[in-house]
């Protein structure tokens, strides 16, 4: 039986879904609750339905697909669920470095994002509720539908004379009650830079992406009360000066020579067995969303056993993975969150979750999401995503898709750009979302600029062709081995495609020295329904 708690304070009001499965009825239930709020309550005016003539959600509104943007800035320090959030992540945090005592450090929640439902992008899927005012008289309330809240954390620690800047972003499901990790990332500061440090960090990535012409790029870094700081409709043309001045700025991190490298991890097992920084290496993995069951099945575990297999044996030093889901209740021994699995495999990485898509089988079973990663070796000093274009009349463009960006510190060269993504099965989406992907990348002048991911495409399709004929980027595979197919879908039917690609924008700082399929098992035994591609890359610097 379902049991709903409503729960309201002042102004937020949610649901709680107690039982491990909700009714199927729920959903048509709210939207009859939303309708009838539309029309007996006149003083709800903004309330909008969906309005089906529109193509594209509006993504100015939202956070990722069906999740409304609602931000608390800087938050009560003394609410319950922020000390258990700072709690868990100094937890985190600790785990991450050699030395870590509970004093002299700073910690702080940033923002606080409710997950509000919203199918439209106009505004918040809601319900009626009645409630008493002071004079006893009941009014109704429009409360919006959330699934959970995330919250991004910044922690600060001083070790050795340096500052060590921890950014922590976790978020709780409302049939849970604890935390689940989405994102942590670190960079080292001279104690006396600090200042200098932050400000770059943030102002830095941000003026290159204010050089995109109508994308909504969003990060969770962002103090702008909108989430969204880098929303520009500013003209490409009249940004290249500033562009090349904040590139130079006195107090961009300077990068470290190869030799110096291996003494920046807080964690010696990330740099264990490695001598020297010249090369590194980059996956796509699609671990194939599959993790739903509910404990009877062992196909599950094994599966997910056999991809941190793989991952152990070729140790790549940065990876890219689409298709990663939390899918409550389901998932078993494992729990909801495949990122849980993914981080006890790769210790010593930072990372990044983004979701793409809340699906609306989360009235169903309990909140589901899907989206894409990236877990580095190297430190990540800032990250951000693009929302892509979505036709929600095109019945193969379902889902909303993003493009996950991270920007990782490389030896002696500093700045690298790694951008992730999972595309439509939509031509005209795929298209459309290359063409802003271009966009997306472009801003980033003569730093080193890596594109991976699941594109859902043939190299003779269009998409592909806008990036290589158009873009000038490489198609790695093509460039070092265009002899041989590297079929890379399905592996538990019949491996027909090539579908996942590394791509290498030309630059004389880093170059593609090899790439391979990695080998798996097929049919049943397939730990996923793609085979992961690794390359390696040269770094070129005298030191190295």
């Amino acid at each position: 039986m379902l049991g709903i708690i409503l729960h309201f304070n002042l102004e937020l009001m949610f649901y709680k879904v107690v039982s491990s499965r909700s009714l199927p009825f729920l959903w048509l239930l709210l939207q009859l609750q939303l309708t009838s709020s539309k029309v007996n309550d006149h003083n709800n005016d903004n309330i909008k339905l969906y309005d089906t003539e529109v193509d594209e959600p509006d993504y100015s509104h939202l956070l990722y697909g069906n999740i409304w943007k609602h931000v608390v800035f800087e938050p009560s320090k003394n609410a319950e669920d922020q000390k258990q959030a700072i709690k868990v992540s100094l937890n985190l945090v600790s785990k991450s470095m050699i030395k870590f005592e509970s004093h002299n450090f700073s910690a702080r929640c940033l923002t606080k994002v409710d997950l509000w439902y919203s199918d439209s992008g106009y505004t918040p899927l809601v319900y009626t509720k009645l409630v008493a005012n002071n004079k006893g008289y009941e009014l109704p309330i429009s409360v919006p539908v959330s699934f959970g809240t995330n919250y991004n954390l910044e922690i600060r620690k001083t070790f050795n004379e340096t500052e060590h800047l921890h950014f922590v972003t976790l978020t709780r499901s409302l049939e849970h009650e604890h935390f689940f990790v989405y994102s942590h990332s670190n960079y080292r500061a001279s104690k006396h830079d600090v200042a200098m440090e932050m400000r770059n960090r943030y102002e830095h990535f941000f003026q290159f992406n204010r050089r995109a012409v109508n994308l909504t790029i969003l990060s969770s870094l962002s103090n702008n009360k909108q989430l969204s700081p880098l929303h520009s409709n500013q003209d490409i043309a009249s940004s290249v000066v500033t562009f090349d001045k904040c590139a130079g700025e006195k107090g961009v991190p300077k990068s470290e020579t190869c030799s110096q490298f291996k003494q920046h991890f807080d964690n010696e097992s990330q740099a264990s067995n490695r001598t020297r920084w010249n090369t590194f290496t980059v996956m796509t993995y699609n671990i194939w969303n599959f993790n739903t069951y509910l404990g009877e099945s062992v196909h599950y575990p094994t599966r997910m056993e056999a991809i941190g297999k793989l991952l152990k044996k070729n140790n790549p030093d940065i990876v890219a993975f689409q298709e990663v889901r939390f899918e409550s209740p389901l998932g078993g021994s494992l729990g909801p969150s495949q990122m849980d699995y993914l981080i006890s495999q790769m210790p010593g990485y930072q990372f990044v979750y983004q979701p793409a898509q809340l699906h609306k089988s989360s009235f169903d079973q309990g909140r589901t999401e899907e989206g894409v990663a990236i877990f580095s070796k190297f430190p990540i000093i800032h990250h951000d995503y693009l929302l892509l274009f979505r036709n929600r009349r095109n019945t193969a463009d379902l889902h909303q898709r993003v493009c996950l960006h991270v920007v990782v510190d490389l030896p002696c060269i500093g700045k690298a750009h790694i951008f992730n993504t999972h595309l439509s099965l939509s031509h005209e989406a795929r298209e459309e979302s290359v063409k802003q992907i271009i966009q997306f990348m472009s801003v980033h002048g003569k730093d080193p600029v890596i594109l991976v991911g699941d594109l859902n495409a043939t190299p003779e399709e269009k998409a592909i062709r806008l990036l290589t004929e158009v873009a000038g980027f490489t198609d790695v595979w093509t460039l070092l081995q265009p002899s041989v197919e590297g079929y890379t879908f399905s592996a538990i039917e019949e491996l027909i495609k090539r579908i996942d690609y590394i791509f290498l924008k030309k630059s004389d700082q880093v170059t593609a020295e090899n790439i391979e399929v990695l080998q798996d098992n097929t049919r049943s035994s397939a730990a996923s329904d793609h085979r992961a591609v690794q390359a390696s890359f040269r770094i070129h610097c005298s030191d190295c």
